[in-house]
């Protein structure tokens, strides 16, 4: 840690200290007197200062001052509160429901997809389908799909009883683990890191522009809270928690997500809207399939399958209705999540402070901010000495 303003403040006391001791075998004619003023208030106010200062992190000169008339070692008696405090700021201010909401109304998250390298590259997109078809038999997924065009009735029906036959086979399981093993290597992934982390540091970076003048809290809240490393750490091991849980049958995420599905199936029946939802996917398959033109024989179908739909993604980048429909459907999500979530950011506010014990506290927070709070005890000087003249030219008068 730099220690210039220590280095200044010190040698500041000191030279009005040895003014005053010098200046007071004068003190009986005018400027003799002037200095004496000035420099026993700026020894005053310098070493009120000091004390102030050194309480923060500690007792002064290593002493137990009573506690009825001194406060000293505040922040390791005052931890528990300054925690809470933080974690309020964080939740209510920094991070309250409503910013983050805005923010990701703003959000271009079809954008950020783009952005993914593995879509970028043809070679990463042909490896993956070629993965997929070893577990998925595509061919037959695609031709069962374009057998007949069901009216949409027996669509609707037809999906609904796919569904429950579906969730009541052990394919139910091994799906739902599947997605979570996929999910929680996702989540362990550098693309993930850096997508959170960038989101992060532009959140702080404009909070921080809005903010202005940067205070003592949030400082330490920049390097101990809001760190984009001990954050992203934070989510990941959560979101692998959480995937862990939900593969443990008989959970309480698990039931959830159990009932979430069978009301969604259950909904199939009597909502418009999930009805309207299906009528528009049929509509949409049964356009790009015969736009595709697919010669159903054997491997070269999947060839053309993967080729075309290679293609196809490149011109979806482009495309701003998909664009707006994504982005809306995905910010609703986001939204949700944020309403039902928020008050887990104070757990996490909480979970990554408490990592720390007092001294550790003190430690960091005396290395990151020991320095500019120097500068109070040399204003504190300067002041008093000012002071000091001003009562000594009153009074002279």
């Amino acid at each position: 840690m730099k220690s210039s303003n220590r280095y200044k403040a010190t040698v500041i006391l000191i030279i009005f200290g040895v003014g005053y001791f010098i200046s007071g075998a004068f003190k009986d004619n005018f400027f003799g007197g002037l200095i004496s003023s000035m420099c026993s208030a700026a020894l005053i106010g310098g070493l009120a200062d000091w004390f102030g200062v050194t309480a923060i992190f500690g007792k002064p000169l290593g002493i137990n001052w009573p506690k009825k008339v001194f406060r000293t070692d505040i922040l390791r008696n005052s931890k528990e509160k300054f925690i809470l405090t933080i974690r309020d700021m964080v939740v209510n201010d920094l991070l309250n429901k409503d910013k983050i909401n805005k923010k990701i109304e703003q959000y271009d998250f079809y954008n950020e997809i783009w952005k993914i390298p593995v879509i970028q590259d043809k070679e990463k997109l042909s490896y993956i389908a070629d993965e997929i078809a070893e577990k998925v038999d595509v061919n037959k997924i695609v031709v069962e799909a374009a057998k007949g065009y069901y009216d949409d009735t027996k669509l609707i029906n037809y999906t609904y009883t796919l569904l429950k036959h579906m969730i009541k086979s052990p394919y139910y399981s091994k799906t739902i683990d599947y997605v979570c093993d996929e999910i929680s290597m996702a989540a362990q992934s550098d693309i993930f890191a850096g997508f959170t982390g960038e989101m992060l540091n532009e959140v702080v970076k404009k909070y921080k522009i809005e903010k202005g003048e940067e205070s003592f809290s949030d400082k330490f809240l920049y390097n101990f809270v809001l760190n984009p490393q001990i954050l992203s750490d934070s989510i990941e091991k959560k979101i692998l928690k959480y995937m862990n849980k939900i593969k443990e049958d008989g959970s309480e995420e698990r039931e959830k997500l159990d009932k979430f599905i069978l009301e969604f199936i259950e909904s199939i029946k009597v909502d418009e809207k999930v009805k309207m939802k299906i009528v528009y996917l049929k509509e949409l398959l049964i356009n790009n399939l015969g736009s595709l033109k697919i010669d159903f024989k054997g491997d070269e179908l999947y060839s053309k399958l993967k080729e075309t739909s290679i293609n196809k993604i490149e011109e979806l980048k482009e495309n701003d209705s998909v664009r707006q429909e994504f982005n809306t459907f995905i910010r609703n999500f986001v939204i949700n999540i944020v309403d039902k979530r928020h008050s887990e950011i104070g757990k996490v506010v909480e979970e990554s402070l408490n990592k720390f014990d007092s001294d550790e506290i003190i430690n960091l927070a005396y290395d990151k901010f020991g320095d500019d709070l120097q500068i109070i005890r040399i204003n504190g000087s300067l002041v008093g000495g000012l002071v000091g003249i001003v009562i000594f030219l009153i009074s002279y008068l």
